[in-house]
């Protein structure tokens, strides 16, 4: 989502319609098609796999930079291709996206210097952590448009300051920290201890050939129900 944000200069013409205008050609002079761009993920790990699987079908020249090459298969099925040194990788991206966990090694790792070496006009989308960028940098970078483009929901720090200045750095598409926050994300977090309990409970009393509906008052109440439909007892938490 965010990416297609960036790379249709989505927010001035939403700006727009709030504002009463209509200007096309001041939307349409900075938008691009996905397709046949070249985006690369820093970090593969489950975020950046589930990146790539799903920008396949956008005909995407996809590259991967990870401490490990990924399974050869999905390599196969995404058409993703491994690039074993970071700096290697970032000229050749129209889009970087950051997947890579908050390190000491990660921290700041994108600085001026590192942002330099990517393509001028080049869209950043960062997954991550706020503290994996120099503040400064991205703000200049925006600023002189080295940047096109930069979104995330990660800052540094959280909560954000009123004065942060990627709060009012031009070509931003920031938003408080909220990828974790939908309703069916809260409530298996919510109801996830409780999942655990039943499903050691059914575990260790219940066969294979049965078929049981939790009747716990508590999950009776949220409407969710426990179920074992095979011989390897694969359980669906569905909410009806």
């Amino acid at each position: 989502m965010r990416i297609l944000i960036l790379v249709r200069n989505f927010l001035p013409g939403h700006h727009q319609v709030i504002s009463g205008e209509w200007n096309v050609a001041g939307v349409a002079y900075r938008a691009y098609d996905l397709e046949g761009k070249t985006v690369g993920t820093v970090g593969c790990g489950r975020i950046g796999k589930l990146l790539l699987q799903r920008l396949k079908p956008f005909n995407c020249n996809l590259l991967y930079h990870d401490r490990v090459k990924m399974d050869p298969q999905l390599e196969k099925e995404t058409g993703a291709k491994f690039e074993e040194d970071l700096d290697t990788m970032l000229p050749k991206c129209d889009i970087v996206v950051v997947n890579t966990p908050l390190t000491e090694k990660t921290r700041g790792m994108f600085d001026k210097d590192r942002i330099a070496k990517m393509k001028k006009g080049v869209l950043i989308v960062n997954n991550a952590r706020g503290a994996i960028m120099d503040t400064q940098a991205v703000v200049d970078a925006c600023s002189s448009g080295h940047i096109a483009g930069y979104s995330g929901d990660v800052w540094n720090p959280q909560p954000a300051p009123k004065d942060h200045p990627w709060r009012y750095m031009p070509n931003q598409a920031m938003t408080p920290h909220v990828s974790g926050t939908t309703i069916d994300a809260q409530v298996i977090v919510h109801f996830f201890p409780v999942f655990m309990r039943l499903f050691t409970s059914f575990l260790s009393h219940k066969s294979n050939s049965e078929l049981k509906y939790c009747s716990y008052a508590m999950l009776r109440e949220s409407r969710i129900c426990l179920t074992d439909t095979s011989r390897e007892k694969i359980f669906l938490f569905k909410i009806t």
